[in-house]
């Protein structure tokens, strides 16, 4: 084997990870970038966080950590709430990265999702929550870069050394 087919073998070993049934599952760049992303945001954080005197997750009156998760989707893919709703249905890596399991009923509706996107313009609190996120990833020297007609990606940034 040249050295030219062997990194393309180990390029698809890295690819593929088993999947919670046993199998082994190709790993899409959709697929790591949530991976990603429910590693390195701290979601129960922001579910607890204060929102005028009151809780995030009392206030909002449902999953708040669901509804965020959605809220993020939503920007990085740059979906509208019906599509957001038929990749909930769809997409197997959003529906991990939401905690759903295969079989269970999407848990929100196009309604549900524009009433929580006012109850946080209402707080002032979207922009907040992405610059919020924003910074936090680029402490960790990650910038994430939304897309609109491909996969949003994260780029590790490493500090040049002289």
């Amino acid at each position: 084997m040249d050295s030219r087919q062997k990194g393309e073998t180990d390029e698809l070993h890295r690819l593929q990870v088993e999947s919670p049934s046993g199998r082994k599952e190709k790993v899409t760049s959709r697929s790591a970038f949530l991976q990603q992303m429910d590693e390195v945001v701290p979601w129960d954080m922001l579910a607890r966080m204060d929102v005028g005197g009151q809780v995030f997750q009392e206030e909002a009156g449902f999953n708040a950590e669901q509804g965020l998760r959605i809220f993020f989707l939503q920007y990085w893919f740059g979906l509208s709430d019906e599509s957001m709703i038929e990749s909930m249905q769809d997409s197997i890596s959003i529906r991990r990265f939401l905690g759903l399991h295969n079989g269970c009923a999407t848990p929100t509706s196009v309604a549900a999702l524009k009433e929580f996107r006012l109850w946080l313009e209402q707080r002032d609190m979207g922009e907040r929550l992405l610059d919020a996120i924003a910074r936090h990833l680029h402490a960790r020297g990650i910038a994430v870069t939304p897309g609109m007609t491909r996969e949003p990606h994260a780029e590790i940034q490493l500090p040049l050394h002289c």
